[in-house]
């Protein structure tokens, strides 16, 4: 299965992307990346826990991207800001 593109943005200030996906079966990834510098954050499935999730730090105006090869259902996406930022 090739992988999708399920979010992108641009961070409004300092905080961090966190995503979780309901995915039991094993083979499968879960990428978060950040474009402006390139760093990246992946997790995959081999273990079975029944779900993936991972988060990356992403620092104001830089912008991220979420890819995937799951096909369970996202039981969030969300930008969260940093303490103290507005």
């Amino acid at each position: 299965m090739s992988s999708q593109t399920i979010c992108s943005g641009t961070a409004p200030t300092n905080g961090y992307v966190y995503i979780r996906i309901n995915q039991g079966a094993s083979g499968k990834y879960l990428l978060i990346k950040n474009v402006t510098n390139g760093m990246e954050v992946t997790i995959d499935t081999s273990r079975g826990s029944g779900y993936c999730a991972t988060y990356m730090p992403i620092p104001k105006g830089h912008q991220y991207q979420i890819q995937t090869n799951c096909t369970g259902t996202v039981d969030i996406c969300r930008f969260f800001y940093a303490q103290g930022e507005q």
